[in-house]
């Protein structure tokens, strides 16, 4: 047994925009799982995450640049993180004409 904390926890760090994910919620099968992008996206959302809501809205775009891949690519490992249950993926609507993606970072199934 591991003396690492079990709860799930982003640390906010807006001066130097960082993000902490416990070893052990990523170290499952599940995790292990996944394309090597989608890996690599779970990670650049991790410092437009807010500690108190986990949720965060980056842009697709600004997302695929961070990891080096298309948008498309991106959407994909995306997804492919809902359908692992480590995210959730909602709408945010500013007013009529702005909207965007709101995505919540989840406590990852056992």
């Amino acid at each position: 047994m591991s003396d690492t904390p079990t709860e799930f926890s982003v640390r906010d760090g807006r001066k130097r925009r960082y993000g902490l994910v416990y070893l052990d919620h990523i170290d499952r099968d599940s995790f292990r799982a996944l394309s090597p992008a989608a890996r690599l996206v779970y990670f650049a959302l991790l410092p437009f995450v807010g500690s108190d809501t986990q949720q965060c809205w980056p842009k697709l775009a600004k997302l695929a640049t961070i990891v080096g891949v298309s948008e498309r690519t991106a959407w994909r490992s995306i997804s492919a993180l809902e359908d692992a249950g480590l995210i959730s993926i909602g709408k945010l609507h500013f007013n009529r004409a702005r909207r965007c993606n709101l995505y919540t970072l989840l406590e990852p199934p056992e």
